[in-house]
C-alpha cells in the first residue's frame, strides 16, 4: 500500500479508515464496509473504535462500542494499542486524564494509532494498513494549523500533519494509502499540493528519529 501507484483498491479487514466521519460513512457504504460503532460481529475498521472508548463511559454507543473491543477477534488489538500507548513518551499522558480539552486527549490517541500500526514494529500489526479518506478536508487549514469549527476536523489535521512530518519513515509509506472522490490518491503534500505543504513547518521531528512527534 505505497503513496505511488500501483494502489491496492480494497480494504481489507482489520485495515482501519481515516479521515472526517461523514466521508468515512460515504466510503464504507460504498465499499461496503461496516464501520457502525454498535456492532459487536466484526472486526474494528476506524481509529474511533480504539480511541471512543477511553473517552465515553456513560453513553449507550460509548459502551457498545467499548463492549465491542472486548470481543475475540478485537481484544488482542485492542490491548495492544493500549500497551503502546502507554510505552510512548509522549501519547502515554492520554492514557491519564490529564485536565485537558477531550479533543487533545483523542487527539494524541489517533497520533498515537498512527504510530502503533505503522512504526509500532510488532507482528500483530504487521498486515494493517491504514487508508486517510481526504474528500472533505480544507488543505489550507491543515497546513496552517488553524482552528477547524469541530473538534474532529482538528484532530483529522492533526493527524494529516504526522503522516507529513514522518513521511519518509519505509513502513509509514507502505502502510498508508489515501482516497479521494472514491479512488486510490497519492499523498496531499506532492504534486499541485506541495506549495502549499511547504509552508508548514513542523516543530517535531520525525517519530523514527526520537519517537515523540
Amino acid at each position: 500500500m505505497p503513496f505511488k501507484p500501483p494502489f491496492t483498491q480494497k480494504i481489507s479487514p482489520g485495515d482501519l479508515i481515516y479521515g472526517l466521519q461523514f466521508q468515512r460513512t460515504i466510503y464504507a457504504r460504498s465499499l461496503q464496509i461496516e464501520i457502525r460503532l454498535d456492532q459487536y460481529n466484526v472486526r474494528a475498521s476506524t481509529v474511533d473504535q480504539y480511541v471512543v472508548p477511553r473517552e465515553v463511559d456513560i453513553i449507550r454507543t460509548g459502551q457498545r462500542q467499548f463492549y465491542n473491543m472486548t470481543l475475540p477477534q478485537n481484544l488482542p488489538y485492542f490491548q495492544d494499542f493500549l500497551s503502546h500507548l502507554s510505552e510512548h513518551p509522549k501519547y502515554r499522558t492520554a492514557l491519564t486524564y490529564p485536565n485537558e480539552h477531550p479533543s487533545r486527549i483523542s487527539g494524541r490517541k489517533c497520533k498515537g494509532s498512527l504510530s502503533w500500526i505503522t512504526i509500532g514494529n510488532n507482528n500483530l500489526t504487521e498486515d494493517m494498513h491504514i487508508h486517510f479518506i481526504l474528500d472533505g478536508i480544507d488543505m489550507e487549514y491543515v497546513v496552517k494549523k488553524r482552528e477547524y469549527p469541530g473538534a474532529e476536523s482538528n484532530v483529522t489535521a492533526s493527524e494529516l500533519r504526522w503522516l507529513f512530518r514522518n513521511k519518509e519513515h519505509p513502513q509509514v509509506k507502505r502502510k498508508i494509502q489515501f482516497w479521494k472522490n472514491l479512488t486510490p490518491t497519492i499523498p496531499p503534500w506532492e504534486e499541485s499540493g506541495a506549495v502549499l505543504w511547504r509552508e508548514y513547518t513542523p516543530l517535531n521531528p520525525p517519530a523514527g528519529f526520537v519517537g515523540l512527534s
